[in-house]
């Protein structure tokens, strides 16, 4: 779950840097008594066309308005050729300049960014905002080590810099330096005990490291600062949902929602929860309001995917298993989930299709090759189907695997089947022998002995615990209107 929304993270310390500089400005602009801009006094100081307008209004705060204004709309080039409409001794003042270092780097232009950001720091080596600049450019190039040296920098001039610890603390936890983590955010604390994103951080490093009593006063002591922060809200759930308090975990939960209903990792989580005491139904709506949040989530399209096959939304499985090997080829058992569904349908072309991509990943997996191989000659494939499983027999090493190797090769040479029987037999994993069987059994069905098939597909049927996909391809092939294909030598 750390990782889930990690991209966004990237942009939001620069956006909130362009926020808070734009906050200045207008500060740094505004006056005693003020009275309000007529209606359209923005519009004409953005056109730059009214003289009057200008005189009640500094240039930086009009510049500002302009700037977020463009940054609203995502018209970068636009925000990019605003600086050059300010006044040279505007222009080239530091905070400007800073603040065009962040736009840059939000908007993608990290080469100009550096540029700009080393030419500061040549000019003001020691300066905190721009040292802060650089690992904003450091963190948008993912150079870690770029990033840890400015920081450093900052700490060493200023070892109590709440933000450089903090993002340095931050770094730890995402490195997996949770003990360093740890460390990093207890300084703070230890001067600002009541400093509410240490207490949270805080208590994720005590959470993973199972110190469950610890992250939950963690949390508790952030909401009773600030009772309605809605992520400590979240994370204290966390705490509960594995401590054995589901319903409490749950309950607050549904509060962090409340407070925040548009941040998908709370409907996740209420997801999550909902599945873990068989509330399918409940689960499902959390996280399809969560993908509606976060589109390209595959992390929660694999939960759609499965849940909507445990609840018989057969076609919605299929589209979010395509999904996720859309946005994360390399979870081969999307593909594999993806090759049951499609199996199950007798759509043996597209399921082929599936087992063969996760067989990409999982080249060592002769099941993915075997079932694509039988999904090939039930499409009466013959010559495909034995150039396919002829090319994956040279990747098995025969004297490690001698009953694998036999048992790809039966679907070469359409022989051999009784001492392929008799090798699964004397196979002691129970699991693996049952696999295997479903293999034979698809051999025996393919070469028109169907009683055998049936035989060893009943076999696989009554097993308790079923924790291998080839049981679902089994009781397929044992419904009424399974495929009767059958290929000769």
């Amino acid at each position: 779950m750390k990782n889930l929304y990690k991209g966004i993270l990237k942009k939001t310390v620069c956006i909130y840097f362009i926020v808070s500089t734009l906050s200045c400005l207008s500060a740094q602009g505004a006056k005693p008594n003020t009275q309000p801009a007529p209606q359209g006094a923005e519009k004409a100081a953005a056109d730059g066309s009214s003289a009057e307008s200008a005189e009640e209004i500094p240039p930086r705060v009009i510049f500002g308005q302009q700037l977020s204004a463009l940054l609203s709309e995502q018209k970068w080039d636009e925000a990019i050729a605003l600086f050059d409409t300010l006044p040279e001794e505007d222009r080239d003042s530091l905070s400007i300049r800073n603040l065009k270092v962040a736009v840059l780097v939000s908007t993608g232009r990290l080469k100009d960014a550096e540029e700009t950001a080393k030419a500061l720091e040549k000019q003001y080596p020691n300066d905190l905002n721009v040292l802060y600049t650089m690992t904003m450019v450091a963190q948008a190039k993912n150079d870690i080590k770029m990033r840890k040296t400015y920081l450093k920098k900052i700490l060493k001039l200023d070892p109590d810099n709440v933000q450089a610890l903090y993002e340095e603390g931050v770094d730890f936890y995402n490195q997996g330096s949770y003990k360093e983590a740890g460390e990093t955010f207890g300084k703070i604390l230890k001067k600002h005990p009541d400093d509410i994103q240490a207490l949270i951080w805080c208590g994720k490093v005590y959470y993973l490291d199972n110190k469950m009593t610890e992250a939950e006063e963690c949390y508790r002591t952030a909401l009773k600062y600030q009772p309605k922060n809605s992520l400590a809200i979240a994370e204290l759930a966390r705490i509960k949902s594995e401590t054995n308090r589901m319903a409490e975990a749950i309950t607050d939960i549904q509060k962090a929602i409340d407070l925040e209903p548009d941040a998908a990792p709370h409907w996740t989580d209420l997801g999550s929860y909902n599945l873990q005491i068989g509330r399918k139904e409940e689960a499902l709506a959390a996280f399809n309001r969560a993908i509606e949040l976060v589109p390209d989530s595959y992390f929660i399209h694999i939960y759609l995917a499965g849940l909507n096959d445990d609840l018989g939304n057969k076609e919605d499985a299929i589209k979010h298993y395509k999904k996720v090997t859309e946005l994360y080829p390399q979870y081969y058992f999307a593909y594999e989930g993806l090759g049951i569904l499609l199996f199950e349908k007798k759509d043996w072309e597209s399921a082929r299709r599936a087992f063969v991509n996760a067989l990409r990943y999982a080249p060592a997996n002769i099941y993915y090759a075997l079932s694509a191989t039988v999904c090939t000659y039930k499409q009466n494939k013959k010559a495909e189907a034995k150039d396919f499983m002829s090319k994956y027999l040279k990747t098995i090493d025969r004297a490690k695997r001698e009953t694998d190797y036999y048992l790809c090769r039966l679907f070469i040479d359409f022989a051999g089947d009784s001492d392929v029987n008799n090798r699964i037999t004397k196979e002691k994993d129970e699991t693996e022998r049952l696999r295997k069987f479903f293999y034979l059994a698809e051999f025996y069905r393919l070469a028109g002995k169907g009683h055998l098939a049936e035989k060893f597909l009943l076999e696989i049927k009554t097993t308790q615990t079923p924790t291998f996909f080839e049981y679902r391809l089994a009781i397929s092939e044992l419904t009424p209107n399974a495929d009767t294909t059958a290929a000769k030598k």
